[in-house]
C-alpha cells in the first residue's frame, strides 16, 4: 500500500500522538540564573520534529521478508547520525550503503532514478525517520521502501532491507519497461506475488558508519550511568531518531545551548544542557558532539543488557562541555540538572 505524506502525518499523530523536539537559546551569564532560564526555557519550548515543506511526498511499502529489529534500529541511528553530521543540503549519491560491522544483517541502502544520481541529505534524512517511525507503529519490521518526490518528481528511494551480499535492492515497476522513475512511473517493493524483487547490482558508495577512524570520535568521551526504572526499546531509539533529525539542520560545529528530545506516547526523555561552569574557550558543547552522544546511547545500552534511565556526561579533550539524562518522562526533577555535578564512580565510559 502507497499513502501519500499528507495522510502518512496524519496518520502517524493518531499512532505517535504528537511528535516533541526542543531547543533554546542562552546568552551565558551568571550560572544559576542561566540555568534557571534556560531549563525553564527548554520546559517551555516545545516544538514538533521538522516536517518536510508541501512539497516533499513521502510513499512507502512495507512487506515480504522479515528484519532483524536490533540490526533494523541501530543502523538507522547509524544512517541519521552520519546524515546529520553532514551538509543538510549536501548530495547521496546513487547506490550509498549504510550498514554497521557489527549489525550486518540489515543494510539502509539509497538509490535514484537513473537521470538524477543523487539526492539531497535533508530528503534522506526525513524519508529514513519517518519511515522507520512507521514501521515501528506498525511493529512490522520487513523489507521496506520509502519513496521520496519533490513537487510530483521522484527523487529516489530508501531501502531497508537483510544485506543483500553486494547486491543492491531494485525495483520492479507493474510498468512492463522494468526501469527505475521514468516519467512519472512510480515504484513498488512488492512484484505481483508480494515478494520483494532483488536484482543483482552494485553498491557504489559504502559508508564507513562505524567511524572507527574519525578523530572526532577519539576526542569525544560520553560517560553513562545507569539508574532508575527499566524503559522499553522504543523508548529509547524513538527520541533518539527524533533528535538526531532535528539537530540535523544545524551545523555540527554550532554552538548548542540544551535541548529536550521525547515523544508523546513514549516514555523516553532525553535532556542535556551544557556542564558548568560555563565554558568561556573551546572545547565548547557543539551539535556534533551532543549527536554523536545520543547516538552512542543505544550501543552502551545493548552493552549493559539493560534500557532504562541514565545519566549523562560528554567530555571532549578532557573537559566536561555537557551533561544530562534520559529518563522515563518529563517530570519537575527531570530537568533542571544540576549540570556541575562530576562523573559518579558508576558511571561507563565509551
Amino acid at each position: 500500500m502507497q499513502i501519500p505524506f499528507v495522510c502518512f502525518l496524519t496518520l502517524s499523530t493518531l499512532v505517535f500522538s504528537q511528535i516533541l523536539t526542543a531547543a533554546t537559546t542562552l546568552t551565558p551569564g551568571d550560572n544559576a540564573s542561566a540555568l534557571t532560564a534556560l531549563t525553564a526555557g527548554l520546559n517551555n519550548s516545545i516544538l514538533g520534529i521538522p516536517e518536510p515543506p508541501q512539497g516533499f511526498d513521502l510513499k512507502y511499502e512495507i512487506g515480504g521478508p522479515k528484519l532483524r529489529i536490533t540490526s533494523c534500529l541501530m543502523n538507522t541511528i547509524a544512517a541519521l547520525k552520519e546524515l546529520a553530521l553532514g551538509d543538510w543540503d549536501g548530495k547521496i549519491i546513487d547506490g550509498t550503503e549504510y550498514k554497521l560491522d557489527n549489525y550486518p544483517e540489515v543494510s539502509i541502502i539509497i538509490t535514484t532514478p537513473r537521470r538524477k544520481r543523487n539526492v539531497q541529505v535533508r530528503f534522506v534524512l526525513w524519508a529514513i525517520c519517518l519511515g522507520v517511525y512507521e514501521m515501528i507503529g506498525e511493529r512490522r519490521f520487513e523489507f521496506a521502501q520509502f519513496e521520496m518526490s519533490w513537487e510530483g518528481q521522484i527523487l529516489g528511494w530508501v531501502h531497508v532491507v537483510n544485506h543483500p551480499l553486494g547486491a543492491v535492492l531494485t525495483i520492479e515497476e507493474r510498468q512492463a519497461d522494468q526501469t527505475l522513475g521514468l516519467g512519472n512511473k512510480s515504484a513498488t517493493l512488492l512484484s505481483a506475488n508480494r515478494t520483494i524483487a532483488l536484482v543483482p547490482t552494485n553498491i557504489t558508495n559504502v559508508l564507513a558508519v562505524d567511524n572507527a577512524g574519525d578523530p572526532a570520535e577519539a576526542r569525544l568521551n560520553t560517560r553513562f550511568g545507569p539508574y532508575g526504572h527499566t524503559l522499553g526499546i522504543y523508548d529509547v531509539f524513538v527520541p533518539i531518531m527524533s533528535g538526531l533529525t532535528d539537530m540535523a539542520k544545524y551545523p555540527s560545529t554550532h554552538q548548542s545551548d540544551g535541548m529536550i528530545m521525547a515523544i508523546e506516547g513514549f516514555k523516553g526523555f532525553i535532556c542535556i544542557l551544557p556542564a558548568m561552569p560555563w565554558r568561556t574557550s573551546p572545547p565548547f558543547m557543539e551539535y556534533g558532539w551532543v549527536i554523536r552522544t545520543i547516538a552512542r546511547i543505544p550501543t552502551y545500552m545493548l552493552e549493559q543488557g539493560r534500557f532504562g534511565e541514565i545519566s549523562i556526561i560528554i567530555a571532549v579533550d578532557g573537559a566536561n562541555i555537557g551533561v544530562g539524562r534520559l529518563s522515563s518522562g518529563p517530570s519537575g526533577s527531570d530537568c533542571p540538572i544540576d549540570a556541575s555535578l562530576p562523573a559518579s564512580s558508576g558511571v561507563a565510559e565509551s
